[in-house]
């Protein structure tokens, strides 16, 4: 049985290993739940005060207040890369931290008539959407924007534009003002200056490079609430630089190309970035390829985890229900139609607002004895092939196996990190397939496997489990093959099961009992159903063993796979699994049926020559069918 196998890894990105432990030119994964190394933490678990909510530009939603510029205003629109330094909050999933790092992504600058200038989101880490209105000297080369203007509004108070000073403020960094904050109110504006193609706000003091507690010492562009000027929002700007640059987006291939879609069912393993952490496994769900016209080949989708979390909204509406897919790479296939080569550094996504290219890459991840994980680039490899094996397609030029000892090595197909704006710089995602096999799914009446019921594949745990009260639910835990009896991949979406009863009986799940997985009464169930009481893995049966209530099933549980196409229906075996108690005599339990043969296992499942002790039995029948009880002896 083929099940999903997930190994949590705790990382710490910020160790530093032995330098005869790492070889020379890998770096360390940073995680969601480490902060960059050129983060210097202010303070960690920041309080916010009582008196006003927390601004948080991730989650807040602007109000339309009358006096705050949300709306673009008219004029010449120009994109800058913004760059400098900053003290902002960083919110890593589990406390609030204060930190100063780098400004980084876009600034958006309008010049308009009588020269006016709108600057958006003047204070990097207040990211409101709204604007601050600026004026062009006599001479064009500074922009003047007064402080005082609101860029928020919340329960009746705005945050307005201020110059501020920091200094740290003591050992207790643990309260809400963990640094001392003061407005300087004889600075009544903001000016950029103009250099050529960059904008370089002057008066601002500050260093990335110091160490804490110097690194709290700042004095720049900042932001406080309109009723009382102590209460600061904490983030501040200083050392900024906008540099206009030409607006160069990486081609990214988001529409199905034309030619014979062929979709395959993903095997092999994979490390994933995640919300959690990084985490292994193996492989599922489906891979995608057009084989179009001149020895071109489309993979959508080639890296199992790339670029969900940077999904365009245009792609999110995919107006094919049966599939969605956010990227195709391009490849070519060979004369003799063996081989697609794949060009690396092809893009994945393209974050317009971070102006970053998330790009394909031969990487290799080392993992030390402590689970700490570095990588190396491998820019020599700039392309990498499948082998067309049948109705397989093998991605060559990996290697690793995740059930390896630490320290561990593994090369694979990753999805990276190009920073254009920095020479195009590349840094590692965490997103990585390796000894990768499609196979493609066979969408012909064939007939499917038989499901699972062995307990030694369900987690070390019996395929059937009684809670024996009212209120609660029995639960017979299932795994559905998605193969033939061949082992060829088939379409989920043509798979349905039915559980029988004792005697072949089939049950009945009742619409008005499952109410969030059906809308009619059932015998028999789409694979893919998804709800609280019925999945491919598990089917719950309510109060099968309660006083007063009707048992629905005296000795035994099957399960039954059927494979639907075009009309034609073709079904597996019925895989029997004993619930109760009851006479183990095989010829009762065949109960009326002609017994072809029977095979006896222990509980490690070896094959014994006769039944001894605790063992389960499989029973054959002459019509094809099988059952399995377990025995002692």
């Amino acid at each position: 049985m083929k099940k999903l196998l997930l190994l949590l890894i705790a990382v710490v990105a910020l160790g530093e290993a032995a330098a005869d432990e790492i070889p020379a030119g890998f770096r360390p994964l940073e995680t969601p739940t480490t902060v960059r190394p050129d983060y210097q933490v202010i303070a960690d678990g920041v309080k916010m005060p009582n008196e006003l909510k927390f601004f948080n530009p991730k989650t807040s939603t602007p109000s339309r207040s009358s006096s705050i510029i949300y709306d673009q205003p008219e004029g010449e629109l120009k994109t800058y890369y913004r760059s400098g330094g900053a003290m902002f909050f960083l919110d890593l999933f589990v406390d609030i931290q204060l930190v100063t790092g780098p400004q980084e992504g876009h600034a958006y600058v309008v010049y308009g008539d009588n020269g006016k200038v709108y600057l958006k989101d003047p204070v990097y880490g207040l990211k409101t959407g709204a604007w601050v209105e600026g004026t062009l000297s006599d001479d064009g080369t500074q922009i003047i924007v007064p402080m005082g203007q609101p860029i928020y509004e919340q329960d009746g108070y705005t945050l307005d534009l201020c110059w501020a000073s920091t200094e740290y403020g003591g050992p207790d960094y643990y309260n809400y003002y963990p640094i001392d904050f003061t407005v300087d109110e004889r600075i009544v504006d903001a000016v950029y200056t103009i250099d050529g193609d960059c904008l370089y706000l002057e008066n601002t003091t500050g260093d990335l490079d110091a160490g804490f507690p110097d690194a709290a010492s700042i004095y720049g562009l900042s932001a406080v609430w309109s009723n009382d000027i102590t209460h600061w929002n904490m983030c501040i700007d200083f050392g900024t630089v906008y540099t206009e640059r030409p607006f160069d987006p990486w081609p990214v291939i988001t529409e199905q190309p034309e030619g014979e879609l062929v979709d395959y069912l993903r095997s092999g393993e994979y490390l994933l970035n995640g919300a959690l952490g990084l985490s292994m496994g193996v492989q599922f769900g489906k891979a995608y390829c057009v084989f179009g016209n001149d020895g071109k080949v489309y993979i959508g989708q080639p890296i199992q985890n790339a670029g969900y979390y940077k999904q365009p909204a245009s792609i999110s509406e995919s107006p094919n229900p049966d599939f969605q897919i956010l990227h195709w790479v391009e490849g070519t296939l060979s004369e003799d139609g063996t081989t697609i080569t794949v060009p690396m550094m092809q893009g994945l996504v393209w974050d317009e607002e971070n102006d970053v290219a998330y790009v394909l890459a031969n990487v290799t991840i080392l993992v030390n004895e402590d689970g700490q994980i570095y990588y190396h680039i491998n820019d020599d490899v700039t392309e990498m092939t499948y082998t067309i094996d049948g109705n397989k397609l093998i991605l060559n030029g990996t290697d690793g196996d995740m059930n390896a000892e630490w320290p561990m090595q593994i090369t694979g197909m990753a999805e990276c990190i190009l920073y254009q704006q920095y020479d195009n710089a590349m840094v590692f995602s965490g997103n990585m397939d390796w000894n990768t096999v499609w196979h493609k799914i066979v969408r012909t009446p064939v007939v499917p496997a038989n499901p699972s019921l062995d307990p030694a594949d369900l987690y070390g745990q019996d395929a059937w489990y009684d809670c024996g009260n009212e209120s609660g639910a029995s639960e017979l835990k299932h795994f559905i093959i998605l193969e033939d009896v061949d082992g060829n991949p088939i379409d989920e979406k043509y798979v349905t099961y039915s559980i029988f009863t004792d005697d072949d009986q089939l049950f009945t799940f009742e619409a008005n009992t499952y109410l969030y997985d059906l809308t009619e009464d059932m015998t028999e169930i789409p694979y893919n159903t998804q709800g609280k009481a019925l999945t491919h893995r598990h089917t719950k049966f309510y109060r099968t063993n309660a006083e007063g209530y009707e048992r629905f099933f005296d000795w035994r549980i099957g399960i039954q796979v059927y494979y639907t196409v075009e009309g034609v229906r073709k079904a597996s075996d019925i895989v029997y699994y004993e619930v109760f108690d009851h006479d183990t005599n095989v010829n009762e339990v065949a109960d009326c049926k002609t017994v072809a043969g029977v095979r006896y296992y222990n509980m490690a499942g070896q094959e014994m020559r006769e039944a001894n002790g605790i063992c389960i039995a499989v029973i054959t029948y002459t019509d094809g069918t099988t059952s399995t009880i377990k025995l002692v002896k």
